[in-house]
This record gives C-alpha cells, sequence and structure tokens, in this order.
C-alpha cells in the first residue's frame, strides 16, 4: 500500500511501514531496506514535493519474495498514483 500527500517542499520524504504480520524483526528490517534501495532506484524518476510512506502487507512474508518482487510492486504502486515523471519509465 502506498500513501502520497504533497508537503510543500522541493523534495520526497519517504517512510517505511513493516508490519509484524509480514515476519520476524530480520525479515521487516530485509524488507524495509528492499524499499529503501528500490526508492533510491525509483527517486530520479519520481514527482517531487510528496510525503510517501510505503506500508508493507503479509503477502511478503513468504520466503520466496525477492527484491525484484518488491521493487516491481513499488514501481507498479508509484505508477498508479501518478507519481511517475515520464509515463514511459
Amino acid at each position: 500500500m502506498l500513501a502520497v500527500l504533497p508537503n510543500n517542499l522541493e523534495a520526497n520524504r519517504y517512510g517505511f511501514a513493516v508490519g509484524r504480520r509480514v515476519g520476524g524483526a530480520v525479515r521487516r528490517n530485509k524488507i524495509k531496506r528492499w524499499f529503501r534501495e528500490a526508492t533510491r532506484e525509483f527517486h530520479p524518476q519520481l514527482e517531487q514535493g510528496f510525503d510517501i510512506v510505503v506500508i508493507a502487507r503479509g503477502r511478503l512474508a513468504n520466503d520466496d519474495v525477492t527484491f525484484e518482487h518488491v521493487r516491481d510492486a513499488l514501481r507498479t504502486l508509484c505508477r498508479k498514483a501518478g507519481l511517475m515523471a515520464n509515463a514511459s519509465q
């Protein structure tokens, strides 16, 4: 899930929330690291001036979920929220 609000600044601010249903502390921290890395990758392509909170849900608890799944999910959420500066990305 993605929550977005304008922040009246020139840059985006990001937050990541991963609940206990995703797994233990090690798993939750791994998911947060993946989201931060994916955000670094997409940041130049995103519209600026928003507070963006990524909320991870229980589906990420599966051990077969990889960084690529997380990155693709984040890309899809950003497109749906209209945050991609270049629609062809």
